[in-house]
């Protein structure tokens, strides 16, 4: 005050840096001068509760100066759906089960909407069932559902509308094959392993009988065996001669494997081997004089010959006398009427061995199977190998696997081969000589080496047939069908 220090206002500040206090965000006051105030917004900030609800009761709205207001739990609560409409109202706690109002398909509290593509289920091809809402069931239809009963060892069939159990393994209606011929259940029996059984019924004591060309019911009251040990004869010359056979009742001769001498047939005997290899009738289809007629085998009327094999062995002929013998010499001879059936029968030579004529003068056929004066063969399933290495003699012989001689002899051969090979010096070898008027017919079958020869014969038919050989000159003439060379050339028909 000019002499000493009084307390007075600060005309001239504090001297401090401050010159301003400014509110900022969520505050209010302040001031450039003098004393200011600052404090919290309360529009912006929430003043701190103050206050608290009854129990039962719940805030529902907090004031800025911290106080609040409360409101009853249980409060009415508005739902609201899709549309503008009220669909049900509950006072207090909302649960599923309470909601009144709803709806139909809600009530059952199951969602029938669960939000998936599926619209309907639809039961196709062997199928039934199935539907457009709700729960739906596909099951197997009826006609397409295999029993579920059927015994044991039956099987489900078709009866025409729907599947029932049948005993058996075969059904019904199914058209038989093999041997067999119709329907089942009940087929015919046809054939057996592929060969013809005739429809003739059987009487008593019958067996089955082949007769060339089906099995027919028919008697073999007499069998004998031919064995080289423990049959009832060692020889087939001795068991036929003990034969007394008739058409009616034919005797049979079954023969074991082995070989064997040649022997002379009587009417309706059959004689049967055991394998075209295993029985094999062997020995000399020419002998010196006096035997000269002899053959390996001679054939007798309705006679048979099966499952074996005829081989001819070397031999020598000496005629001195300088006589013409007719030497009628072959493996086979069918003569004077009489017929034999061939199945699966082998006719050859013995491999390396000759036929010699020595000091000779023949005029004559030396076949392998000879058929004359209305003698007749059906073979199937055979062969004639007709081979001779050499011949000594100046005159002329004919070596043909088989001759075709005389009148009303015939020949028919199917699935067969007839073959000639070899000869020397004025022979002439020929797989197949036909001579005469005959009825020749060769079928599916093999004529093959050296020529074959239809010397005025008629009636000689070749179809389906392998040719190697030329046809021989001569009188005759034959028709051809279907037939080619060796090298499966075509040859034309004729």
């Amino acid at each position: 005050n000019g002499s000493t220090w009084t307390c007075g206002d600060d005309d001239t500040g504090g001297g401090g840096d401050i010159t301003a206090v400014n509110a900022g965000t969520g505050l209010s006051g302040g001031g450039t001068s003098g004393d200011v105030t600052v404090s919290a917004d309360t529009t912006y900030l929430q003043r701190r509760v103050s206050s608290s609800c009854t129990a039962g009761s719940s805030i529902r709205v907090i004031n800025a100066d911290g106080s609040v207001e409360c409101q009853d739990a249980t409060q009415t609560i508005t739902a609201t759906y899709a549309t503008t409409a009220t669909y049900a109202t509950r006072s207090g706690a909302v649960a599923w089960n309470d909601v009144t109002g709803m709806p139909a398909g809600f009530a059952d509290g199951i969602d029938d909407d669960s939000g998936g593509d599926v619209t309907a289920v639809t039961a196709g091809t062997g199928l039934s069932g199935g539907g457009t809402s709700g729960d739906v069931t596909l099951t197997v239809a009826s006609s397409y559902r295999l029993p579920q009963a059927c015994s044991n060892g039956q099987i489900a069939e078709w009866n025409g509308s729907t599947w029932t159990c049948r005993s058996g393994g075969i059904i019904s209606g199914t058209v038989a094959g093999g041997d067999l011929v119709g329907t089942y259940p009940d087929p015919t029996v046809d054939g057996l392993q592929g060969r013809a059984v005739s429809a003739n019924a059987p009487a008593t004591g019958d067996r089955l009988l082949w007769n060339g060309s089906q099995w027919i019911p028919g008697g073999y009251e007499n069998v004998a065996v031919v064995a080289q040990s423990g049959g009832d004869f060692t020889t087939i010359q001795a068991a036929i001669d003990a034969a007394t056979p008739t058409a009616s009742s034919p005797y049979l001769i079954l023969v074991a494997p082995g070989e064997y001498g040649g022997f002379t047939m009587k009417a309706y005997t059959h004689v049967h081997g055991a394998g075209i290899d295993k029985t094999v009738i062997k020995g000399p289809c020419a002998r010196q004089w006096p035997w000269c007629g002899n053959h390996l085998v001679t054939a007798n009327t309705e006679t048979e010959l099966s499952e074996l094999s005829l081989v001819c062995t070397g031999a020598t002929i000496q005629t001195d006398w300088g006589d013409t013998w007719q030497l009628k010499r072959s493996a086979l001879a069918v003569q004077n009427g009489h017929s034999v059936r061939l199945h699966n029968v082998k006719i050859a030579t013995t491999p390396g061995s000759d036929i010699h004529y020595g000091g000779c003068k023949v005029e004559d056929h030396v076949p392998g199977i000879r058929i004359e004066d209305g003698g007749s063969v059906e073979m199937d399933h055979s062969s004639v190998e007709w081979k001779i290495p050499s011949t000594w003699c100046a005159d002329t012989f004919y070596f043909d696997a088989v001759a075709v001689l005389g009148a009303s002899s015939r020949l028919d051969v199917d699935q067969s081969s007839l073959y000639a090979e070899g000869g020397g010096g004025s022979s002439i070898v020929r797989s197949l000589y036909v001579l005469t008027t005959t009825n020749t017919t060769v079928r599916d079958s093999q004529l093959r080496g050296k020529e074959f020869q239809v010397d005025d014969g008629t009636n000689v038919r070749v179809i389906d047939t392998e040719i190697e050989s030329s046809t021989g000159a001569g009188a005759g003439s034959y028709k051809r069908l279907h037939s080619y060379d060796s090298t499966f050339t075509a040859l034309a028909d004729q």
